[in-house]
């Protein structure tokens, strides 16, 4: 592979998670050997800067300090400020002398171009990189006034913005210093949201327009940029619509197709509702009909495929939140009654992560359905490696935590996730061999389904993150420790 190939696959098993095995393929492909692109000699120190963030097994200030080396290597050899601000901020971490740091900052702010006439993505970055210096030189007010610069430069660039604050948040720990002033920064919130279908035609207009107004205030008050969720008539949609007329993103997930869901969620509350789900659905960001996962049927087929809907909208709420480092909210138009499918299982499930939640009350006028028993939602993880074997986990986090042993006892080998609903109904051999065949060495890939529930399930000890779409249209996802997982 040409020396860009190289490095693309190098970010991917990065992105993966396989830091270690992407070092030994950045020295095995002798990319160590280019002295004249900054990105490719920069990668070495974002490989060695991911280790030291990741607080993986390796000392972490071994990785600094290599992280440092390596960007001051690029550095001398390209003058891209890129590598000279990224060594500067590794040199106070690694914990080398302030007046060092403070001459290296002073100098990407020297290199810096004052009035430049380019794109906003080139904007961006100069003005967080003027940030970053001024932070590390302990002047604050200027490295908010440079952050904002570059935040109208670029306002909508959430990931960037995310990555931005993340270096920032790095650098404010190590200062020993708090670093609430990044908070007005952050990206909008993720907003999971789940409520009652109902006919409109039990509320009065007053109770319904104050129920929308309520939306709106939440959504405005609680930052919310993204929304998450079903569309069946009643409060899914007026969720939706409040969402979309704030400006917010809204990302539809269905148990079954629009013919069906509609002929069951929609027509027997009302015609009313009908156009109002098209309007909201052709203007979606994105519409998933959930893959459930299981063989029974009937009654226990709708519940299963209903909480598995509902798993898979939670659980993308929270990885959107995860990457752009904030906290997800779940909003509920719910009558306080626990339920083994619906607006009580959502909530219950969401309050058992311990979750913010907004409820909003139901008017005396909707019906109340009876309390029903509340099953277990239960499933099974299955592990694969290159061998086919396939381990069978009841709890998905131990399932997870063996995927990672396995990878660190066979670094070079990729390690694949699956869930299924029993333990003697496992995921197809062609199945696990798709997910293989995707997979980089060091890599640990997982399904839409399974990253879903780790996001939902295992949020403080795995970090999820988007990898590769198949050519059917799915959304492969890998999974990487966070620290103090072993």
């Amino acid at each position: 592979m040409n020396q860009k190939q190289a490095t693309a696959y190098i970010l991917d098993l990065a992105r993966a998670g396989a830091f270690d095995f992407a070092l030994k393929e950045y020295h095995r492909l002798k990319l160590d050997h280019e002295c004249h692109d900054e990105d490719v000699m920069a990668l070495l120190g974002r490989l060695y800067k991911d280790r030291y963030l990741a607080g993986s097994p390796a000392n972490t200030q071994e990785a600094a300090q290599l992280s440092v080396q390596a960007y001051e290597k690029a550095f001398i050899a390209s003058g891209g400020v890129y590598s000279g601000i990224n060594a500067a901020s590794m040199s106070f971490v690694a914990g080398d002398e302030p007046v060092k740091i403070a001459m290296k900052a002073q100098d990407i702010l020297t290199l810096l171009p004052s009035t430049p006439q380019l794109n906003a993505e080139v904007l961006y970055f100069i003005e967080a990189t003027r940030a970053e210096a001024f932070l590390l030189l302990g002047q604050r007010n200027k490295a908010r006034s440079a952050l904002k610069l570059a935040w109208n430069y670029d306002p909508l660039n959430y990931i960037a913005h995310a990555s931005t604050l993340k270096q920032f948040h790095m650098i404010e720990k190590h200062q020993g210093a708090d670093s609430f002033w990044l908070d007005s920064f952050n990206p909008p919130r993720s907003m999971h949201f789940t409520g009652h279908v109902f006919n409109s035609s039990i509320f009065s207009m007053e109770q319904l327009e104050t129920f929308r107004e309520s939306i709106s205030s939440a959504i405005q008050q609680q930052d919310v940029g993204f929304g998450f969720g079903a569309l069946a008539a009643g409060a899914d949609i007026e969720f939706a619509e409040a969402l979309l007329a704030e400006g917010c993103e809204l990302h539809v997930f269905l148990p079954s197709d629009i013919e069906t869901f509609v002929e069951n969620s929609i027509l027997p509350f009302g015609q009313e509702w009908l156009p109002r789900f098209r309007v909201c659905l052709d203007r979606a960001e994105s519409f998933t009909i959930a893959q459930w996962i299981g063989s029974t049927t009937g009654a226990e087929q709708t519940r299963r495929a209903q909480q598995h809907t509902s798993v898979l909208s939670m659980g993308s709420a929270l990885h959107l939140a995860q990457l752009h480092l904030v906290d997800a909210i779940q909003m509920a138009f719910w009558d306080g009654v626990k339920s083994s499918t619906g607006t009580g299982w959502d909530v219950a499930i969401w309050e058992a992560q311990n979750l913010s939640r907004i409820n909003f009350s139901v008017p005396k006028e909707h019906p109340k359905k009876p309390k029903t028993h509340i099953s277990p939602y239960s499933y099974h993880a299955f592990l694969s490696g290159v061998d086919m074997q396939m381990q069978s986990f009841p709890v998905l986090q131990d399932a997870i935590l063996a995927g990672f042993i396995a990878r660190n006892e066979n670094p070079e080998h990729p390690v694949v996730l699956e869930l299924a609903t029993y333990p003697n109904t496992p995921p197809s051999e062609d199945r696990i061999r798709t997910l293989l065949d995707a997979a980089l060495p060091g890599s640990f890939i997982v399904s839409q389904s399974a990253a879903s529930h780790a996001n939902l399930f295992c949020p403080r000890t795995v970090a999820v993150s988007k990898f590769e779409i198949l050519s059917s249209g799915e959304q492969l996802f890998a999974l990487s420790p966070l620290p103090n997982l072993y």
